[in-house]
């Protein structure tokens, strides 16, 4: 038996939506979790370009070397989700990052 849902959003997923009053709840519960949820990717994002260019520095790398190298080596914008990339640029150019190559 599976274990009750303990999400406090109901789930629209799986009832009609039979009124206007139906749609607008799911409209609403649908936004927040899209919200929600990207706000998680964006702190993800942060924690792992911030660990990356702290270690990296942490050996010596100077942070305009420690960013171009997480571009490099870690995340490529043909293959990571977009978030990772725009947050990395907002995060190093608030630390002085220049963009040697520009902005893809």
């Amino acid at each position: 038996m599976a274990a009750p849902k303990t999400n406090s959003i109901p789930d629209y997923n799986e009832q009609r939506l039979l009124t206007v009053d139906d749609f607008k709840a799911w409209y609403v519960a649908n936004n927040a979790a899209i919200k929600a949820e990207q706000a998680r990717l964006r702190a993800l994002a942060e924690e792992k370009a911030l660990g990356y260019l702290q270690s990296r520095v942490r050996f010596g790398a100077s942070i305009q070397d420690a960013c171009d190298g997480y571009f490099r080596d870690c995340v490529r914008p043909g293959y990571w989700p977009a978030v990772y990339v725009k947050v990395a640029r907002e995060l190093f150019h608030q630390l002085g990052w220049n963009d040697r190559k520009g902005a893809k």
